[in-house]
């Protein structure tokens, strides 16, 4: 197992363990060049801001994957394990934020620029993975993806746009595909589908 704690942390190099990883990190998190997070077991990251601004830059667990960001998470690297939770208030993603088995994400505003995705490619025959994000508001302009069930516990709005001028994915769209079923709002949970944009973009099944 490896425990850090920290007030401040910059990572340029390589962090492993053979079983088990956590960081508690009480302001911010910088992470930086070909940089890499691995667990083989568990990975639990704690901090105030997290900013992975390379996309050589992985944070990787082999069983579960638990980020806790109190204010803001900006992305542009790969985030892999078997199943991923993401808690933070706004999350800026131009990387991969990804699972093979379940991925939750529980944030204030989401902004999606590259790919939200659960899958085992290994086992793509299966198609049971689970996608949930609960947000005030999602914007996607790129795909968010899962092979199997997806849950969108919007409060406010639900963004799906294909837009050049902020993320350009030449003539494919913006696209929320989920392989079996998607929820978008849950009555169980008092969230009703307050306003859903889909703009020249892909929402199905």
């Amino acid at each position: 197992n490896t425990t850090l704690n920290t007030n401040y942390l910059v990572n340029y190099g390589f962090v492993s363990a053979l079983n088990n990883i956590n960081i508690e990190n009480s302001a911010d998190m910088i992470i930086q060049d070909e940089v890499k997070i691995e667990a083989s077991n568990d990975l639990v990251l704690n901090t105030n801001n997290l900013s992975i601004f390379s996309d050589n830059s992985q944070v990787v667990a082999n069983n579960n994957l638990n980020l806790n960001v109190i204010n803001k998470f900006v992305n542009l690297g790969i985030l892999k394990s078997k199943n991923t939770t993401l808690n933070t208030n706004y999350l800026v993603n131009y990387g991969f934020v990804s699972a093979l088995n379940n991925l939750t994400i529980n944030a204030y505003d989401i902004d999606n620029k590259a790919g939200i995705t659960v899958v085992d490619l290994q086992n793509e025959n299966q198609k049971n993975s689970i996608l949930t994000i609960n947000a005030n508001n999602l914007t996607n302009y790129n795909t968010i993806y899962v092979n199997g069930d997806m849950k969108l516990n919007i409060k406010n709005q639900l963004l799906n746009k294909t837009d050049n001028s902020v993320v350009n994915i030449g003539i494919d769209k913006a696209t929320i595909f989920a392989v079996n079923n998607l929820n978008i709002g849950n009555e169980d949970l008092g969230i009703k589908k307050k306003k859903v944009v889909n703009d020249k973009a892909l929402i199905q099944t």
